[in-house]
């Protein structure tokens, strides 16, 4: 009798295991074909940003961010709630090797690269890439034909 009871609590913690990580692999495989794109960036250097037109569940823009979160990473709260955290470092160049679009003249282009470290919308994968191209001549705007990409 005890053995039965054993053999069918053993049966069943070897289902729920077997249940639990099939579902950790679905949630890991979903989350690496995510990503978060924003398209515009409006703001200061010495006030705070603003990221609009962002894919994912973002609820399409952020809430109002220090502008340090694009130079050293912080966290980005989205307009529906949900936060992605990023570690950024901010390189400073005039214009990348290749580059067919570039800052308009007289204006500063900054390099944001990093990765995503923690992220409530399922969109952006925790360790994956956070990359975005600014220009700055009092405002700051993304570079001509780039996006913040959170993938």
């Amino acid at each position: 009798m005890h053995l039965r009871k054993a053999r069918a609590l053993g049966a069943a913690a070897v289902i729920g295991a077997t249940t639990l990580g099939a579902l950790s692999s679905v949630g890991t495989a979903s989350a690496a074909g995510s990503k978060i794109t924003c398209t515009t960036l409006t703001g200061s250097i010495t006030t705070t940003i603003t990221l609009s037109g962002c894919s994912g569940n973002t609820g399409g823009a952020s809430t109002a961010l220090p502008s340090s979160v694009l130079a050293t990473g912080g966290t980005i709260t989205w307009v529906n709630g949900k936060t992605t955290a990023v570690a950024i470092t901010l390189g400073h160049t005039e214009t990348d090797p290749g580059e067919t679009r570039s800052c308009p003249v007289g204006t500063s282009e900054f390099e944001s690269r990093g990765t995503v470290t923690a992220d409530t919308t399922g969109s952006a994968p925790v360790g994956g890439v956070a990359r975005s191209e600014e220009c700055y001549n009092g405002v700051l705007s993304f570079e001509p034909g780039t996006a913040l990409k959170l993938k």
